[in-house]
């Protein structure tokens, strides 16, 4: 089984979490792809994010595509963040800009 390491990055509002959200019921992880608009995000949890409709810090999820594990990492979508991430662009197998 391989493994890929995935990040998607971009501005505040891009559909970073959409996308996320797409990947994981499309993977068989949910039943139905959660909407941040409604508060039902799996990646945002945190009260603050479910009142704002926004991600306030990164989340990391796991899920099989075939014979692939693929580690995705949903980031908010502040300046600073994309900065940060920027010195580890080299760990991940994909970047989603």
């Amino acid at each position: 089984m391989s493994i890929r390491n995935i990040a998607i990055l971009a501005h505040a509002d891009a559909g970073k979490t959409s996308i996320t959200e797409q990947m994981l019921f499309l993977g068989g992880v949910t039943k139905q792809a959660g909407s941040v608009d409604n508060g039902t995000a799996l990646t945002d949890f945190l009260p603050v994010e479910r009142e704002r409709g926004i991600s306030v810090r990164s989340a990391h999820v796991s899920f099989n595509w075939g014979n692939t594990t693929i580690n995705l990492i949903d980031t908010q979508g502040m300046w600073i963040s994309l900065q940060r991430w920027s010195g580890s662009s080299g760990l991940l197998m994909g970047l989603s800009l």
